[in-house]
């Protein structure tokens, strides 16, 4: 179970082949649930968030919003310590630059407006459609493979 999975994994700072290996079941397990859940579950919430958006068109910009509350309210406090334990890593720099240069959605929107070309934000929308597509697909070849049937 989950539960079960956390418990054997939560003192792990590196998880190692042997724990995997001894898991094998429970990973297989959690692949047949996935395979099983994930096509309707994606699907359900595409249908929602277009009813929702339909409904109201700040829909995305409200969530976005309500997110960054919650971040800010229950984990940036965690991110920040994580980012400065790791001052003297290459990730550690560039999460803290970036830390500091982005304090929120409509700091990355302004960004993307000031910095990103009319074509790139198309190519990028156009591409990033393309690639949940093919995740979607890959993920039901995926399915489809011995392993999880």
């Amino acid at each position: 179970t989950d539960s079960e999975l956390r418990s054997t994994y939560a003192d792990s700072e590196v998880v190692s082949y042997g724990q995997l290996a001894g898991d094998i079941d429970n990973i297989a397990a959690l692949g047949k649930l996935t395979c099983s859940k994930a096509a309707g579950c994606f699907n359900q919430i595409a249908k929602a968030v277009k009813k929702c958006v339909k409904s109201n068109p700040d829909f995305v910009r409200d969530t976005i919003a309500a997110a960054e509350a919650a971040y800010k309210l229950s984990a940036q406090a965690d991110v920040e310590a994580f980012v400065a334990s790791k001052s003297d890593t290459l990730f550690g720099e560039l999460a803290n630059m970036a830390m500091g240069e982005f304090n929120s959605a409509s700091d990355i929107e302004n960004f993307v407006n000031e910095y990103v070309s009319g074509n790139l934000k198309a190519q990028v929308a156009s591409d990033a459609s393309a690639a949940i597509a093919e995740a979607k697909e890959l993920a039901i070849q995926w399915c489809a493979g011995d392993l999880y049937r």
